[in-house]
């Protein structure tokens, strides 16, 4: 995870996914890399932020 939160922090599950099997050589399940992110706080599921604003 040292690996994500240094290099790859700003980008998504997907394409922090892509980006580890292309430069590092690391080929990893989305699905798991998600969960490793959200439990390390460095994934938000976009669909659960409340975007309404209140008058």
């Amino acid at each position: 995870m040292r690996l994500i939160r240094d290099k790859y922090y700003d980008c998504g599950v997907n394409y922090a996914s892509e980006l580890l099997e292309e430069y590092e050589g690391i080929k990893i399940n989305r699905e798991t890399l998600r969960l490793w992110m959200k439990q390390e706080q460095l994934y938000v599921n976009k669909l659960s932020i409340d975007l309404h604003r209140s008058p």
